[in-house]
């Protein structure tokens, strides 16, 4: 099951979103292992994920990094379900 997560967030040159969760596939909320999300113009942030399983449901927070160590600024978007389902069956 692949899902797609989604943002609309305006950075700056250099800063980049990433997603951290309570899926291991997000991270297990360690921030180290987050996934970097594509940026694909005007804002728009997206990260797709390949799941073994349909999961019930999952926490996950966007982040900002700019590339420097130990500096983030986590967002105020707070999710506890997927925002979008990809319909592809592996």
């Amino acid at each position: 099951m692949t899902i797609r997560l989604y943002i609309n967030f305006h950075t700056v040159w250099g800063q980049v979103v990433f997603v951290t969760g309570s899926l291991p596939e997000l991270g297990a909320w360690d921030m180290a292992l987050a996934k970097e999300m594509q940026h694909s113009g005007n804002g728009d942030w997206f990260l797709e994920l390949d799941l073994p399983a349909v999961p019930v449901s999952f926490e996950y927070r966007y982040f900002l990094w700019d590339h420097q160590p130990e500096t983030y600024t986590q967002f105020i978007y707070f999710r506890k379900r997927i925002t979008e389902w990809i319909l592809s069956h592996s």
